[in-house]
């Protein structure tokens, strides 16, 4: 009796670890998977241009406002493994996986996009017409879209100023290419980020700071956030303001309205747009370089 005792319990603790191994082992798949989204993302914002432009003693910043995309220039669901599918294409063939690519609803041309496919493959290259629209020709066949994948050469230009549209997001789907009948792909929205506008970057501690953006088409309220820049140029913010709502349609606010008195150092504010029904419709994008206003030491 004893003996199938200490079988059992040996059988169920060689269970329990086995459980506890697969779990570590997927939760580190997981981490690594989203680490690896972030790094693509921060190696297309370093590589965006950066300049400063001064108009009407209004500084702009132009890398953050006209000159860089601040949507996903990737997006996966799971199961796609995009380490296993490489930068490998499926060969084009007869068959048409049709998709639209829209800025504020308008289509965008010459955007380049491959969409994921069954899981660790991509589909050819395609490029968006004069009207958004995509084509992607591949060999007939069933194939599971798991997400897609934006061209590095010219993003940034194309979809200048623009972010993923709230709300659009997609599941993976299983479609049927076959002879003569073109199958939807992915709809990619993106709308125009909220412009963020300063009067000047640099201030005393005994100096008052007004943060400011220009008034979005449809937005009904904001909300801002003010995160802390713990060492210039490089990714270590520190949350200094949490979203905090404003409770009327404002386009500016200063930090005496904020009761903040900051430290010295590099800041970012982060500006988001919601309309009449409470819906949220854009922000200001996310900075992972530089600082948006700096308090400099007395």
């Amino acid at each position: 009796m004893y003996k199938k005792f200490f079988e059992g319990l040996l059988f169920g603790a060689g269970f329990t670890i086995s459980m506890l191994l697969i779990w570590t082992l997927y939760t580190h798949y997981q981490i690594e998977r989203t680490i690896r989204s972030v790094n693509q993302q921060l190696e297309d914002n370093i590589n965006s241009r950066s300049e400063v432009d001064i108009s009407n003693n209004r500084y702009i910043q132009r890398v953050e406002d006209n000159d860089r995309f601040f949507g996903s220039s990737a997006r996966y669901v799971y199961p796609f493994d995009s380490d296993e599918a490489g930068d490998t294409s499926l060969p084009e063939g007869p068959g048409v996986l049709k998709g639209l690519v829209t800025t504020d609803g308008e289509g965008v041309s010459g955007v380049r996009i491959r969409l994921a496919l069954n899981q660790f493959e991509y589909s050819p290259w395609a490029e968006t017409s004069s009207e958004g629209v995509y084509e992607v020709k591949l060999p007939y066949g069933n194939y599971n879209i798991n997400g897609y994948q934006l061209g590095r050469g010219n993003t940034h230009r194309v979809l200048s100023g623009a972010i993923n549209k709230p709300g659009n997001f997609f599941n993976s789907k299983v479609v049927q290419v076959e002879k003569g009948k073109p199958e939807r792909g992915l709809d990619l929205a993106f709308v125009s980020t909220v412009k963020k506008v300063l009067k000047r970057k640099e201030f005393e501690r005994s100096q008052d700071v007004i943060l400011e953006w220009d008034k979005y088409p449809g937005a009904e309220r904001y909300s801002i956030e003010i995160l802390k820049n713990k060492r210039q140029n490089k990714i270590e913010f520190e949350k200094v303001l949490p979203t905090h709502d404003l409770d009327r349609n404002i386009t500016n606010i200063s930090l005496t309205d904020l009761d903040l008195n900051l430290e010295p150092g590099y800041y970012v504010y982060n500006i988001k747009a919601f309309d009449a029904s409470g819906q949220l419709i854009s922000t200001s994008g996310q900075k992972y370089l530089g600082f948006d206003f700096r308090i400099k030491e007395v």
